[in-house]
């Protein structure tokens, strides 16, 4: 695979590596409840419980918003010294 094919990829897994050291960042019992709930409602957002989703806001209100996008961009920054071609 060529560095320009693989680019795509490495930044889907930057962020994926962004977004997983946020999550950690919630106490493990928010992280376990929430898990329980998604496995439960097989991912269907209908199937949550009025109770549960209080409890999933509840827990999403303490991820650092701010904090998160300022990773995301981070990550997904133009590699210094690379340039795009504007005739391409």
């Amino acid at each position: 695979m060529k560095i320009k094919n693989a680019l795509p990829w490495i930044t889907i897994l930057a962020v994926l590596k962004v977004l997983l050291d946020h999550w950690l960042s919630l106490p493990e019992e928010d992280r376990h409840r929430i898990g329980r709930v998604v496995r439960e409602s097989k991912g269907i957002p209908g199937r949550i419980t009025p109770e549960h989703r209080d409890h999933i806001k509840q827990a999403a209100s303490q991820l650092d918003k701010a904090g998160l996008g300022r990773d995301i961009l981070s990550a997904t920054a133009p590699l210094p010294g690379r340039r795009k071609n504007k005739g391409s």
